[in-house]
């Protein structure tokens, strides 16, 4: 079976009451960082895993060496050349005592040599189980808070997910999903991907009926 997936980007985003982060975001990812340092936070399936994905593709297509390491992936120690580099790095709260101490060291160098950071994780700066020196560090720059989306704007987010997937998502079908399942969007939007799949195998269109059907037969695996 093939992913369509489509692959995160600031297109892709519903923005919601995040328009201003967004917009630093999106700055961060041209080749003069106004803004140095930047720690977002938020609770699970408000999007900054989906973010950092997206200033990975706009600073690569706008020519910014960029690093991006994912929650599943441990920080490199940093090298000489990379100083006025764009650093990512995703849910630094589940970060290892190594991790942090390397991406305490990323920052000092980035800031010695006009680079830019942007940390992800599920707390304010305050209340992060960190070493203190990065805690510190992080609080020292730009903070935000992710926003979650409203039921209408996850409709939204929903809808836009569908038709780059390719198919097309009525709103009985939305409010069904919206009704019997976990309203967190990371959850509703790999429901949708296996409503997708489901269709796919069945080759029947995404209804009402289908979505019972696929719920049914995924509760019994």
């Amino acid at each position: 079976m093939f992913d369509i997936k489509p692959a995160p980007s600031f297109d892709n985003f519903v923005t919601g009451k995040n328009m201003e982060l967004v917009d630093k975001l999106k700055s961060a990812c041209s080749r003069v960082f106004d803004e140095g340092f930047i720690y977002i936070w938020g609770n699970k399936g408000t999007g900054k895993s989906h973010l950092l994905a997206a200033m990975r593709k706009l600073s690569d297509e706008n020519g910014v060496s960029t690093f991006f390491f994912r929650k599943n992936q441990k920080i490199k120690k940093y090298r000489r050349r990379c100083g006025s580099s764009l650093l990512l790095v995703d849910d630094v709260h589940l970060r290892t005592d190594n991790d942090q101490y390397f991406i305490f060291d990323w920052y000092n160098e980035l800031k010695a040599n006009h680079g830019a950071l942007v940390v992800a994780g599920d707390e304010p700066p305050y209340a992060l189980n960190i070493r203190a020196d990065l805690l510190t560090r992080l609080g020292w720059g730009l903070v935000y808070r992710v926003h979650e989306l409203t039921d209408s704007q996850k409709l939204e987010a929903m809808v836009k997910y569908s038709l780059e997937r390719g198919f097309y998502l009525s709103s009985e079908v939305i409010n069904y999903v919206l009704r019997h399942r976990a309203r967190d969007l990371n959850c509703l939007l790999e429901i949708l991907e296996g409503i997708d799949y489901y269709s796919i195998e069945t080759r029947r269109r995404v209804t009402v009926p289908l979505v019972k059907e696929f719920f049914a037969i995924s509760q019994s695996i």
